[in-house]
């Protein structure tokens, strides 16, 4: 067993050893974030995204740039970000649908729920069944 000074000079040692291999890779982020929404601009989705993106961007010190690419129920975005190189750059900003719906209904997707990484919920959407007052809809008959 090391001592105690022979101990924190190995530390020191294999610190400068690893920060030398991370010094000579560039920083995460270097290019813009592409944060694909796979909804029409301007629609519920597109509204909450970009100021996420906003946020976001000013957190990591980087542009983040809202992509839409609506169609076919999300699938066509979400075919986007599966098929985009797994560097962190490309990321969905996305309802649970096209993830864990679509690849159920419509089998010959390009992308299957395995092919996305869910990293974190942003918001939660709740419905409600609603009538109108004076509807015996929901009533029980006296």
């Amino acid at each position: 067993m090391l001592n105690f000074p022979a101990r924190r000079l190995s530390l020191s040692f294999l610190a400068c050893v690893l920060s030398a291999g991370a010094a000579a890779q560039p920083m995460w982020p270097e290019p813009p974030i592409q944060m694909i929404v796979p909804f029409p601009a301007g629609g519920g989705v597109d509204v909450i995204a970009r100021p996420f993106a906003e946020m976001f961007g000013a957190l990591l010190q980087q542009p983040v740039v809202v992509m839409p690419r609506d169609g076919a129920v999300g699938t066509i975005g979400m075919g986007v970000v599966a098929a985009a190189k797994p560097d962190g750059y490309t990321l969905a900003f996305t309802p649970n649908g096209p993830v864990t719906v679509q690849p159920h209904v419509i089998p010959t997707l390009a992308y299957r729920m395995d092919s996305l990484q869910p990293l974190c919920q942003i918001f939660a959407v709740q419905y409600v069944l609603a009538v109108r007052p004076d509807s015996r809809t929901g009533r029980s008959a006296n």
